[in-house]
């Protein structure tokens, strides 16, 4: 009997064989066993081959020999597949080891082998043999092929993939964005994700956006620090980033990594790439700051020279800044304020403030400059009190300040004479001012910025002088001397500005100072007249909470018509003072993805009208951009009585055909008083009858004051 191969590719390779004569027949080989082989590739990015895969099967009676894994017709070994095939035996008793492998043949011919689990169809026994391993040329430890010992259970061989969205906030500073190629790693217990180019079609990265990214890793588990840079590559690769936010898509954990720093190699530490810590301390983040300049009162002290600003502080500084608005600026005894966002700059330590030198009468006296921090409140004051011309003083143009004394400030007295016949006077006025923090001394108002014959007959005359800040204003004492001929005056009002804080207080008279007339007195105390709608808002509030409704023509329907009525009329001589901040979202209209947009304001009637020849006004145009930033836009428009809301509208600019609609919000009257604070406003649909809607998304950020004339 034989029972063997004689076979050079087989058994042991013989082909000639000695064959022992016996008395008995008997079975010359075992009968043939079947197996069932399942192959499971694993779920990993290029994790199947068209390569020819073999595998040998080995046991405690012997191997099965090379058997090919191939099924006709059938794409086999896929990612995330488990292809079955079958062969037959002899019975190779309990399975030992695998061996398995490919010929490395075709394009990207890499596997990542999961595991094999090999099924003996007499017995129905299942043995497993696990991988988890790459067979390739390029990979791991670059074998093609594995032997894999028999396992009795099965197990895991590879931590399951998940999905993960990575949501980047780039921050609203001037030039945040970045053209530049972004990646990002992402760190957990169970390893890192490797490095992963965070790009999507579109513009990505720019100032104010937020882009969403998404990819599939091994689970790392509760995320505890990310790395996050770019290549530094093109045109402002400068990149702010405000946080990054990750989301695993499996389980709904979401990992938060604050940021608010420059990736910039001229910002900052110079660094373009960093390693941020979950839940972790961030830069000092951006900030919005005020910049006043008041400009001095002597003779040719304004300048129409472009005027520039450098501020340095603990935890930054801002280069050469430059300061416009949408009015003439710098004139002479006047207060302008510029906004500024930018990183939080810490304690201001020194600023630096010069013009070019150009234009008609460049030369400028400034008197000082005011900072303030507009979240935290923090207000710095840098004296100046010098000229910058070249004909005059040192003849410097630029000069660096440091902060002075912060209690200090200028205020901003407007006395309007009344109108009656020998209202004006010749005597010597004084004014003090008593705040929640102090009571100033007496303070002669001796030089007006615009008369030379100051409180006469129907006149505004405006003051400025330095003086302790005794903060919010409760009470104004004015008087005269009674000194000089017709020393009699009839004061009909006074306005105080606190350059350093802006507050406004607003004083009316309307009566004779004058030892003969009136009640003989001279000198009065007066408390500021409440902001615009205000004191008449509180007593309209306090009916409408009253819960039974006023009969028409009972006496509270009366003073509720009275109210209301007088709430409209308050309007007169007032202004309405807009500052447009920012946009984010807003809507795209261009052919290359953007917009061109620019705010347009209106004080309106009730027919939705401008109120008044000057109640509709508009910015300047933020080119190519959905998040746009207006650093000094301040819209001032006059109000009346028949003012009923401010509507503001969005529009991008095309150079061909008329500008696009992008979304509008109206704020009605009775709310001017809740303006003080920035906010947020989403865009709304215009409403109009008939075509179809304008795509309209986002919102704006601005704030609004209603200041006395």
């Amino acid at each position: 009997m034989c029972g063997r191969w004689l076979d050079k590719g087989q058994d042991d390779g013989k082909i000639e064989r000695e064959i022992f004569a016996k008395e008995e027949d008997g079975v010359a080989s075992s009968p043939l066993v079947g197996y069932k082989v399942e192959v499971t590739t694993a779920d990993r990015k290029g994790a199947g081959t068209d390569a020819n895969v073999s595998m040998t099967l080995y046991g405690k009676k012997g191997d099965s020999g090379e058997v090919k894994l191939s099924s006709s017709g059938k794409n086999n070994f896929e990612r995330g597949a488990t292809d079955v095939f079958g062969f037959e035996s002899e019975d190779l008793g309990d399975l030992t080891k695998l061996r398995i492998g490919h010929d490395g043949s075709g394009f990207g011919a890499g596997w990542f082998l999961d595991k094999v689990v090999v099924t003996n169809l007499k017995t129905n026994s299942k043995t497993f043999f696990l991988c988890g391993r790459w067979l390739d040329s390029g990979e791991d430890d670059k074998q093609t092929t594995r032997e894999l010992p028999a396992q009795s259970e099965d197990g895991t061989t590879l931590i399951p993939l998940v999905k993960y969205e990575v949501t980047v906030l780039t921050g609203t500073l001037k030039g945040a964005g970045t053209d530049a190629e972004v990646f990002i790693v992402l760190h957990g217990p169970n390893g890192d994700s490797g490095r992963h180019i965070l790009d999507t079609p579109g513009n990505n990265f720019e100032r104010g956006q937020t882009d969403v990214f998404s990819f599939e890793c091994v689970d790392l588990g509760p995320l505890s620090k990310i790395r996050i840079g770019h290549n530094g590559a093109g045109f402002g690769a400068g990149w702010f980033l405000e946080k990054v936010t990750v989301k695993n898509l499996n389980d709904n954990g979401v990992f938060e990594f604050p940021c608010n720093q420059w990736f910039d190699k001229g910002e900052g530490d110079g660094q373009i790439e960093r390693d941020l810590i979950l839940n972790g301390p961030s830069g000092p983040g951006a900030t919005s700051y005020r910049i006043s300049t008041a400009t001095g009162s002597v003779k040719g002290a304004g300048t129409d020279a472009n005027v520039f600003i450098s501020i340095a502080g603990s935890l930054g500084k801002v280069d050469r800044y430059k300061l416009e608005g949408a009015k003439s600026n710098f004139e002479r005894g006047k207060l302008d304020s510029f906004g500024l966002r930018t990183l939080d700059l810490g304690d201001l330590q020194k600023l630096t403030i010069g013009h070019d030198g150009k234009g008609f009468g460049d030369g400028w006296f400034l008197d000082k400059v005011f900072v303030t921090n507009e979240v935290s409140g923090q207000r710095w004051v840098f004296p100046c009190g010098q000229w910058l011309d070249k004909s005059e003083g040192d003849r410097k143009i630029e000069r660096t300040l440091t902060p002075g004394d912060g209690n200090q400030t200028t205020y901003q007295v407007k006395v309007k004479t009344g109108n009656l016949k020998g209202a004006g006077t010749d005597a010597n006025v004084f004014v003090q001012l008593t705040g929640d923090k102090s009571v100033s001394e007496a303070l002669p108002l001796k030089f007006s910025l615009t008369n030379t014959n100051k409180f006469e007959r129907g006149c505004l005359d405006v003051f400025t002088f330095d003086a302790p800040d005794v903060g919010k204003i409760s009470k104004l004492k004015i008087w005269h001397d009674n000194a000089g001929l017709g020393a009699s005056w009839y004061l009909d009002s006074v306005e105080v500005v606190n350059y350093g804080t802006l507050d406004d207080a607003f004083f009316l008279c309307q009566k004779w100072l004058d030892k003969k007339l009136d009640d003989g007195k001279i000198e009065r105390e007066l408390t500021p007249a409440s902001k615009v709608g205000e004191l008449e808002q509180e007593e309209f509030d306090e009916a409408e909470e009253d819960d039974s409704a006023p009969a028409q023509g009972s006496d509270k329907a009366s003073d509720r018509e009275a109210l209301t009525k007088s709430k409209v009329t308050t309007m007169d001589d007032k202004i309405l003072t807009l500052y447009v901040l920012a946009g984010r979202s807003l809507a795209s209209k261009d052919s290359n993805g953007l917009s061109d947009p620019y705010v347009v304001a209106q004080l309106s009637n009730a027919k939705g009208e401008p109120c008044s020849k000057n109640s509709s006004q508009k910015t300047k145009v933020i080119k190519k951009t959905l998040n746009p930033t207006w650093e000094n836009e301040i819209l001032r428009m006059p109000a009346n009585s028949t003012v009923k809301s401010l509507d503001i509208s969005v529009w991008d600019e095309d150079m061909v055909g008329k500008d696009e609609f992008m979304g509008q919000i109206s704020i009605p009257a009775s709310d001017f008083t809740s303006g003080g604070k920035e906010k947020w406003y989403p865009l709304a649909q215009r409403k109009e009858k008939g075509g179809d809607k304008e795509e309209v998304t986002g919102e704006i950020l601005i704030k609004f004051n209603l200041l006395q004339k």
